[in-house]
């Protein structure tokens, strides 16, 4: 669950990042959206897991558009995270989102920070 919530976080935020509406194309054939046969079990397993670092890259990829970021870094210690996100040319433009259960901060790239309730 905890998973979860923060991978929710980090699609909003690539979703704000995008500046454009993105709109979802139809599954192109022989692909599906149903989860593998194993995902309930291995879903479970993944969930134990909330202390962990991961740096790297992340692409999103339809039939009409697609984008990348770099991950500086993807810090979770239990409910809290700290991440930051960067343009993947010349790490230019850095986002962070940073939270905790009931707050959440996220600061653009221009400086501007925004802070949950």
């Amino acid at each position: 669950m905890k998973l979860a919530r923060t991978l929710a976080a980090l699609m909003v935020l690539a979703t704000l990042g995008a500046c454009t509406t993105i709109q979802i194309d139809p599954l192109p054939e022989g692909m599906t959206d149903q989860p593998p046969a194993n995902w309930t079990t291995r879903a479970a397993s993944l969930g134990e897991l909330d202390h962990w670092k991961l740096t790297g890259k992340l692409a999103v990829r339809q039939p009409s558009e697609s984008g990348t970021a770099i991950i500086n870094y993807w810090i979770q210690d239990g409910e809290a995270y700290d991440l930051a996100l960067s343009s993947s040319f010349l790490g230019m433009g850095s986002t962070t989102l940073k939270g905790v259960p009931g707050f959440i901060e996220l600061t653009l790239p221009n400086g501007e920070t925004y802070r949950s309730g």
